[in-house]
Formats: C-alpha cells, sequence, structure tokens
C-alpha cells in the first residue's frame, strides 16, 4: 500500500505541474485539451485510488485489486508524463503552421445544411423505435433505462440507433449560426434540435453522448465571445454537472427512479454525495477494473501486439452479419475472462491505458500516451492559429470532448463515436464553407485570447 500511495502522490504532482506553470504565466486556459487531461487522469489516477486506499477497500467485483494496484499507478504515472512531455514540444505548433488555412463558412449555408442533418437524426431515432417496439410507443424514450429502452436497443440497428446522434453535431452548428445569424428560423431550428438531443440522451441517462453536445454548445458561446468563463464560473459549473450526474445516474434505472427525490434531498443534506459516482461510484473506476484486467494480462491474455488498438479499429466497422467469425472487440475479451459475473453485453470503462498497455505494455503506453498528447495540442494550435474564425471554432468545439472521452473509453471506443458525432460535422462545416484566399501552406500567425483586449477572460 505504501508504493502506491507514493505513486498516486507522484501522478497528482506530475499533473499539478503543467497547470501551475500556466497559472503562474498567467497564461491558464480552460479551454485547453491540457486541463481536460489533467483533471480526467486526476479524478481516475489520483481522486479514486487515494480514496480506495484511504477506506481500504479494495474489493471491487469480488477482485483484490491492491495486488496489481502499483501496476496500473505506474502505468498512470507514465502515461501522464508522456501525455504532458508531447504536449508541450512545439511539434504539436509546427504541424498546425504546416496545414492549410480553414476555409471561410458560409454560416446561412451551414445553418440549413445543420437543420437537414437534425431531420435526418429524428427520422433515425423514429425508426429505430418503430421498427421494435412500435411507433405508438415512442413514449419508451422518456422510460429511460427500462424495458422498453432495452427493446429498442437489441431490436434496432446499431447503425440506425447510433445515427439517431447526428443531432449532436447539428445542434452544435445550429446554435453556432443562431449567434451569428439571429433569424427566426435558424433560432427555433436550434432550439427544437437541443431538445431533440436531450431527449436522445438525458431519459436514458446517456451521459457520453450528452457530454459532447454540452460541451460543444458551451464553446461555441465563448469562442464567439473570444472570451473564457471566470474561475467562480467554472467551479460553479462543474459543482452542477457533478449533481446533475449525479441525478442521472439515479434517475435512470428503473429500480433507483422512485427514489431520485430522496436522493436530493440526501444530496443537500450531505453535500458530499454528489461526489460519490467519482469517490464511489462507476465515473472513475478505470484504476480498480484495470487492476482486475491486469491480474489476467498477460498471463491469461497474452499481449496483442497491435490487435488491441489497430487490429480492433480495422475490424469494428465490418458488420456481423457480414462475417460470421468477428472477434468480439478487446474489451469484452477482458470482460468475460476477469468479471464472468457481469451481465452479457455490459462492458467497464478500463480506460484507454488498457489497450495500450495490452498491445506493448509499458512501452505502448507511452507511445500511446505521446501520440495523445501531439494530437490534442495539434487541435488546439489550429484553434489559436485562427481564433475568429468560425469554421475554426466549430471543428474545435466539436472534438474537444475527444481528449475526455478518450481517456475514459479508448482509441477505438472514442473513434467509432467520433464517426457519428466528429466525422458528420467536419462534412457539414466543408459543405458550407468556401476556400480562403491565403495559398496552401500559408496560415495566419498565431493569436491567443489571452493577449488580446477582447479576449480577457469574463
Amino acid at each position: 500500500m505504501t508504493r502506491s500511495a507514493i505513486l498516486v502522490t507522484g501522478v497528482g504532482i506530475v499533473l499539478a505541474l503543467p497547470l501551475l506553470w500556466r497559472a503562474l504565466q498567467r497564461r491558464f486556459d480552460p479551454f485547453e485539451p491540457i486541463v481536460a487531461f489533467c483533471a480526467a487522469w486526476g479524478a481516475m489516477f489520483v481522486a479514486r485510488p487515494a480514496a480506495t486506499l484511504i477506506g481500504g477497500d479494495t474489493d471491487y467485483f469480488g477482485i483484490d485489486v491492491l495486488r496489481t494496484f502499483p501496476l496500473v499507478l505506474l502505468l498512470a504515472l507514465v502515461g501522464a508524463v508522456a501525455f504532458i512531455c508531447s504536449y508541450e514540444l512545439s511539434l504539436g505548433r509546427r504541424l498546425a503552421r504546416s496545414l492549410p488555412s480553414f476555409p471561410t463558412l458560409n454560416e446561412t449555408r451551414a445553418g440549413w445544411v445543420a437543420l437537414g442533418v437534425a431531420v435526418a437524426s429524428a427520422v433515425a431515432l423514429v425508426l429505430a423505435v418503430a421498427t421494435t417496439v412500435g411507433l405508438d410507443d415512442l413514449d419508451v424514450l422518456l422510460e429511460g433505462r427500462g424495458e422498453g429502452l432495452g427493446a429498442v436497443l437489441s431490436g434496432s440497428s446499431d447503425y440506425l440507433w447510433n445515427a439517431s446522434l447526428l443531432a449532436v453535431p447539428a445542434g452544435i452548428v445550429l446554435v453556432a449560426v443562431a449567434l451569428r445569424r439571429p433569424t427566426v428560423p435558424f433560432v427555433l431550428a436550434a432550439v427544437a434540435c437541443c431538445g431533440l438531443v436531450l431527449l436522445r440522451t438525458v431519459p436514458a441517462g446517456n451521459r457520453i453522448s450528452l457530454l459532447p453536445f454540452l460541451v460543444g454548445v458551451a464553446m461555441v458561446v465563448y469562442l464567439y465571445r473570444m472570451r473564457r468563463p471566470r474561475f467562480v464560473t467554472l467551479v460553479g459549473v462543474a459543482l452542477v454537472a457533478l449533481f446533475a450526474s449525479y441525478l442521472l445516474v439515479v434517475a435512470r434505472y428503473p429500480d433507483t427512479r422512485e427514489t431520485t427525490g430522496d436522493s436530493i434531498a440526501w444530496a443537500f443534506r450531505d453535500p458530499s454525495r454528489i461526489f460519490s459516482p467519482i469517490t464511489r461510484g462507476p465515473d472513475a473506476e478505470q484504476a480498480l477494473v484495470l487492476a482486475g484486467a491486469l491480474t489476467a494480462i498477460p498471463s491469461e491474455l497474452p499481449f496483442k501486439y497491435g490487435k488491441a488498438v489497430v487490429g480492433d479499429l480495422l475490424v469494428r466497422p465490418v458488420p456481423r452479419e457480414l462475417w460470421g467469425g468477428k472477434p468480439i472487440p478487446p474489451i469484452r475479451e477482458v470482460t468475460a475472462e476477469v468479471y464472468p459475473g457481469v451481465p452479457p453485453g455490459f462492458n467497464f470503462a478500463y480506460s484507454t491505458l488498457l489497450f495500450f498497455y495490452w498491445d506493448f505494455g509499458v512501452l505502448g503506453v507511452a507511445a500511446g500516451m505521446a501520440l495523445f498528447g501531439l494530437g490534442a495540442r495539434l487541435l488546439y494550435e489550429l484553434l489559436m492559429r485562427e481564433p475568429g474564425s468560425a469554421f475554426a471554432q466549430l471543428v474545435y468545439a466539436g472534438s474537444f470532448w475527444l481528449v475526455i472521452v478518450g481517456l475514459r473509453d479508448g482509441p477505438v471506443d472514442t473513434a467509432v463515436l467520433g464517426a457519428f458525432l466528429c466525422l458528420p460535422l467536419f462534412a457539414m462545416l466543408v459543405f458550407a464553407s468556401r476556400r480562403s484566399q491565403l495559398p496552401r501552406g500559408r496560415t495566419p500567425g498565431r493569436t491567443s485570447f489571452l493577449t488580446t483586449k477582447t479576449g480577457r477572460a469574463g
């Protein structure tokens, strides 16, 4: 336990250094990917392991995680160092400067294109319900995770159900267009699309799909104003988000939904309850379930040498109807081996460390997290290169969430979700834009909101 405590402290120190450095230099940007990385990594591999070690309850789903906890925390430390070092190098900035400038967005056309995508999303959602439980039971979407929604998820096509997520990128674009072109059609379309997203995600408690939308809309507003939220605002939003997440977990299941009122009362009497999904619940279980997985890797489950990431990425898009012998995803393989008692189809969030480690061990973790850091820095530098560009703002707002979800769910599952959220957004923007007059390879200079009068935090 002493080694684990030392490693937890080490991870915390490594995560604090880049944030402290930015604060001392007065260039702390809450929308910078490294801030999201430090917060998410800290919740998964500092807060939750610390709570586990302090509480002394190291049994998780029947496995004593204490034996492999030091290895998990060592991987977390290696991953944090690799991500931060790669992020802080200038390679991401140089890559951003070498890419062509963003096109100029035709905002009116973008609005109509996004409206068409939102309609297609609504049609996909209706068809997913109609082909399983019938049109008369559309209200099954409001019932949460019960038998009705379970029938829709198991009976409808995965592609059809996931296509209903197109409302997320469409809603982000419509909100951006409504800010710039506040006409009645675009404002109403933005409101309607936002309602569609909430209908698709909130009753089922689908926070992983709700996160990209809420983060994207908030960023669209602040990036359009060339501002950043104040520290007090960030703290308030974080507390509200924790409280809302706590309620969604309670309300999304039929067996706990009736106690929602009591849960709210308990949260007001004991505010620490809103942190329970992180300190005791599944939201930050990554260190614990990964420790369980490492009891079988590589003894019962040998190293995959690329099949856990690249191999799964190539295999996953092929429909199982066309390939009867299609291998099961690695996440299901490890769950079946280590946690055979969980219901079929249920998978834990092992974090991206599982897949990098399962491929090439510690070296795989270092290389994978370094590439992750480089990609995150490139995304930020592309925004800072043209902070006033509507195209750049929407690409950033619609992609930022990849950092958080990618750390939690792993590269392939994040890529699958991104295929239904980021790629359609980018396609909409390209279709509704015209090329800039800057020649290929010539880009505007890097500008930061921190160095401009209009970009002061607000």
